[in-house]
């Protein structure tokens, strides 16, 4: 299956627990391709077909989240927030469960 290198890190999770809980809740063996590889994109699943196509939905799944994310911070971002209450009314507005974090804005004094 192809998924974005850019998403790989999230699937993957901290020291594998993402993935791996997918790997054993679905008895499977997901191989995710070497950062230098020809297909840096392309992610196996190997196991039975039932459980592979599992496998896949579930990850197609995070996959569709992490994207849902990434659409919510650009939204939030594109606007012209002043204030924490206007970005977490954005946050809120976007149904987003994903956890909100703030990071200081870096301003161009010369501009």
């Amino acid at each position: 299956m192809e998924v974005s290198s850019r998403h790989h890190t999230k699937l993957i999770g901290r020291r594998g627990a993402v993935i791996n809980k997918v790997r054993t809740d679905h008895d499977v063996q997901i191989i995710f391709p070497e950062r230098s590889s020809d297909r840096p994109d392309v992610i196996t699943i190997v196991g039975l077909e039932e459980k592979t196509k599992n496998a896949r939905d579930e990850i197609l799944g995070k996959v569709r989240e992490l994207v849902r994310i990434d659409t919510l911070l650009l939204s939030c971002e594109s606007q012209v927030i002043s204030g924490y209450n206007k970005l977490l009314d954005c946050h809120k507005r976007m149904h987003c469960r994903a956890r909100l974090y703030l990071v200081p804005a870096v301003v161009d004094q010369g501009a």
